[in-house]
């Protein structure tokens, strides 16, 4: 047991992340204080400007298109019916109306089969499973 030393909070060790430049071998922030550090880090704007940068680089490039390619060999079922259901027309969200909607499909093995959801509730769809 050892106090974070970022929230103070004394902790067991296993609440801490391994890190082998250490006498003990954890890092000194808690994994919760860690979270939350590396959360509001990916927010700085020198941080968005760097993936920016690396998005348009030919090297982060090549990545997307390799993560696509093994997105859409890993999941045809899926690629398949999101393709198909691309000419239904959007009705407003199922559960509360609102018109900004995202297509959910329960089964892809039906591609015409769509549910419309909006952001809040197709989250909350998937959270459920």
């Amino acid at each position: 047991m050892r106090p974070c030393t970022r929230c103070n909070i004394t902790k067991p060790l296993s609440e801490y992340y391994k890190a082998a430049r250490y006498k003990d071998g954890h890092q000194r922030i808690c994994k919760e204080c860690y979270r939350t550090r590396m959360h509001e880090l990916e927010k700085t704007e020198s941080r968005q400007a760097t993936y920016k940068k690396y998005r348009q680089s030919e090297k982060g490039k090549k990545s997307r298109i390799a993560g696509a390619k093994r997105y859409r060999e890993k999941y045809p079922e899926k690629v398949k019916a999101h393709s198909l259901s691309q000419a239904i027309e959007a009705k407003p969200c199922e559960q509360c109306g609102h018109w900004k909607v995202e297509k959910h499909h329960d089964d892809y093995s039906k591609p015409r089969e769509v549910r419309f959801l909006c952001k809040k509730h197709h989250d909350h769809q998937h959270r459920r499973k």
